[in-house]
């Protein structure tokens, strides 16, 4: 829905299986398929008292943007410049589907 918040949470491995932080990379960005880009921090989780640490970043969905589904990408770039990205299976069932209202949070 409009005016709700979109959250990913992502992790990053090389060819071994280690997980990169952010001194393994130089940057991690959701690219939403309208072309908006997201950067990514690196960080614990929860931010308080963490528990895990991943990359995360997040988006509201404005009030006057379209219904329907959005496919988007996330794309990690290595210390030397090199990327690798990452998309949701080719299914419009896995992308993000922006519906009809406006979210209301609780009071």
């Amino acid at each position: 829905m409009r005016n709700e918040r979109v959250a990913w949470r992502i992790r990053v491995q090389d060819v071994t299986g280690k997980q990169l932080d952010d001194k393994g990379l130089k940057s991690v960005v959701v690219e939403l398929a309208d072309g908006q880009k997201f950067p990514a921090r690196f960080g614990g989780h929860p931010p308080n008292a963490p528990t895990d640490w991943l990359w995360s970043s997040s988006w509201t969905i404005p009030e006057e943007y379209p219904t329907g589904t959005l496919n988007y990408k996330v794309v990690a770039t290595a210390l030397d410049g090199t990327t690798q990205s990452w998309e949701p299976v080719n299914n419009k069932v896995s992308w993000l589907t922006v519906i009809p209202g406006t979210f209301q949070p609780a009071k």
